[in-house]
């Protein structure tokens, strides 16, 4: 259970006001622990095995009529799970150290530019297709791409292509990413 020790936190803290804004409507957000089946999962997801967990893959995971679990190892099956290898205490202060910590610096470079823009007729309109970006940051990312008609915002795309149903061969497109922290990278012309 993770979630009670936000409350030291500044009440406009993310993290604080998901969980109160989670308990508001589950009966009162006075008590905010909750079962931390997400937050062991992304743990494990950055962190890997390290003291928490020891991972189970390749087997096979059979469910009982009684409703009970077993694990049969195997080399060509692709299932697995994790076990808790800490005290589950030590796990939840960990998670709850993370989530009350101090956020990263504030990002102030931009990601890269989208590059090779690629625009091609399709039935449905103009297709553009582009290599995507990437942020040099540690710890921020490329979100979206903004993308725009001879200087007119379209719309955005979270992935590297975008389908213009009124586009013209003829238009001039633009695309720009944007990274988590909404920093906008140069523009791509076609």
């Amino acid at each position: 259970m993770t979630g009670q020790g936000l409350k030291k936190l500044d009440p406009g803290h993310v993290a604080l006001q998901s969980y109160e804004y989670h308990f508001r409507f589950r009966g009162g957000d006075q008590r905010i622990s909750r079962h931390s089946n997400d937050q062991c999962a992304l743990l494990y997801a950055i962190r890997g095995e390290g003291q928490n967990f020891r991972a189970w893959l390749n087997g096979d995971i059979n469910l009982s009529e009684q409703g009970e679990c077993s694990w049969k190892p195997s080399t060509d099956l692709r299932q697995g799970f994790i076990q808790k290898k800490s005290n589950k205490d030590e796990i939840a202060a960990e998670i709850e150290e993370l989530m009350m910590a101090a956020p990263m610096n504030e990002d102030q470079s931009p990601p890269t530019p989208p590059s090779d823009l690629q625009i091609s007729k399709a039935n449905e309109g103009i297709k553009l297709s582009w290599a995507k970006s990437s942020d040099p940051t540690m710890g921020s990312w490329v979100a979206a791409y903004k993308v725009y008609r001879n200087g007119t915002f379209l719309g955005s795309a979270f992935g590297t292509q975008f389908l213009d149903p009124k586009g013209s061969e003829n238009a001039r497109y633009m695309i720009r990413a944007v990274n988590v922290n909404g920093l906008l990278s140069y523009i791509s012309l076609d």
